[in-house]
């Protein structure tokens, strides 16, 4: 419901808002994406999904009740 401002090193460089529907008209400096991609069912992933996931991957996980978390890697 309300923007959500996303920064690098303190430099604003986008905004996410919510919108009620996509206008039918294209607007090229916008992305239009539908919330149902990203629809939470309130499941809880097992810890045998979290160890194929951390095995297929090269990135580092964190498995705390039942969520998994990516942990960033610092970067120079």
């Amino acid at each position: 419901k309300e923007d959500i401002i996303i920064t690098r090193n303190g430099t604003k460089i986008a905004k996410l808002t919510a919108v009620k529907e996509t206008p039918s008209v294209a607007q090229p400096d916008k992305v239009y994406e539908k919330a149902s991609e990203y629809s939470f069912d309130g499941k809880k992933a097992t810890y045998e999904e979290f160890l194929v996931l951390q095995q297929e991957s090269d990135e580092r996980y964190e498995y705390i009740d039942g969520e998994i978390y990516l942990l960033a890697s610092p970067r120079t």
